[in-house]
């Protein structure tokens, strides 16, 4: 596993390093295998990743979407909660919160923020000229 763990790592700072593809913690990336995923922990920038900033924890798409229908947010929230820190080895970090979008995901996931998409999508017209956009790749 440790050669898939310096391989996320290393993606994480490519993406991490450049502005077109990240600003402030900038994103995440994570593997799934085995039943695990491992993700970049809370609270460190994607440039900043590093084999110790991942984190392990079981868990899966099944018990993101058997949470996702609970109707109450407060409920949602704490069994969500509850659930990483069960799933999380002891004495290990606190996964990344978007750590259910990547269960969700395939075996890799690499989100990132990109500023020119951010500053597009936050304008006023921002949304419909997306919308109107042939492939929003393009910006980058």
């Amino acid at each position: 596993m440790s050669g898939l763990k310096r391989q996320i790592a290393h993606l994480c700072r490519v993406y991490g390093d450049t502005e077109d593809f990240s600003q402030a913690a900038g994103g995440n990336a994570s593997c799934k295998s085995d039943g695990i995923v491992y993700i970049k922990k809370s609270g460190i920038r994607l440039r900043d990743t590093s084999e110790d900033n991942l984190v392990d924890v079981r868990v899966s798409a099944d018990d993101v979407r058997e949470i996702a229908g609970e109707s109450e947010v407060a409920i949602l929230e704490r069994r969500w909660s509850d659930l990483v820190t069960e799933r999380t080895p002891a004495g290990r970090p606190r996964a990344s919160i978007e750590l259910c979008f990547h269960a969700l995901g395939g075996k890799l996931v690499m989100h990132t923020h990109p500023t020119r998409l951010n500053v597009l999508g936050c304008g006023e017209q921002g949304q419909k000229q997306l919308g109107e956009m042939e492939s929003v790749g393009r910006l980058l």
